[in-house]
């Protein structure tokens, strides 16, 4: 019997839960990152907002949980806080502070993006049919027209230390970050589906500003 195997694209959050859940369903599931992990507590290049502050919801926690058994320990472990705003947290907004609360409505875990994503990393090192592959970009979606339809059936990869190879898989799910651009989409011999713009006036959040010093009156 051949191998089933998958391939995610991309290795943050979405991708750890996406490879996680099918390693409960193929032989073998493969993880494709352009980025470096870096080591222990570090923000990475493609995930700009990692330096903001993180909140993971309740149910959140437990999906993350249920697919990462121990990580909820862990993070406990790491010095991340359970809170609830209004109830053991104060949430200060433009309308002043907000009023305090005789029991927890919504616990959220709070965290750094570096602290939540390093703890899910580590766990799921852990899964034992599933494969990193590092500092590798993927450069094209491989296709075959089944039932009048294109099939994806693989992908092209590039190690950014040099060299290109290929990797079939029986799914591939695409999770990547929101520096990752669009090219093996738009280089696989599948249809295009229709765009559309939507203009916005607000910069990304997270965006580094420099502050003028202001001379004192």
């Amino acid at each position: 019997m051949s191998e089933k195997r998958a391939v995610v694209i991309g290795g943050g959050i979405a991708g750890m839960c996406a490879a996680r859940a099918l390693s409960d369903f193929f032989d073998r599931v493969v993880v494709i990152e352009r980025d470096k992990y870096p080591e222990g507590v570090t923000g990475r290049a493609g995930v700009p907002q990692s330096r903001m502050f993180h909140t993971l919801i309740e149910r959140g926690r437990r999906e993350v949980e249920a697919l990462f058994p121990g990580f909820h320990r862990l993070m406990d472990l790491r010095g991340a806080p359970r809170v609830s705003f209004g109830f053991n947290a104060a949430l200060m907004s433009p309308r002043g502070w907000g009023p305090p609360l005789p029991f927890p409505r919504i616990r959220g875990l709070f965290t750094s993006r570096g602290l939540l994503e390093c703890t899910m990393r580590d766990l799921f090192r852990k899964v034992p049919n599933v494969e990193l592959l590092e500092e590798t970009e993927v450069t094209r979606l491989l296709a075959s027209p089944r039932d009048n339809r294109m099939v994806c059936h693989g992908v092209e990869v590039r190690s950014r230390a040099g060299g290109d190879s290929r990797t079939g898989a029986r799914t591939v799910s695409r999770s990547p970050s929101r520096s990752s651009r669009p090219t093996p989409t738009q280089r696989s011999s599948c249809a295009r589906c229709s765009t559309r713009k939507v203009p916005f006036s607000r910069g990304r959040s997270g965006a580094r500003e420099r502050l003028e010093p202001v001379a004192s009156r």
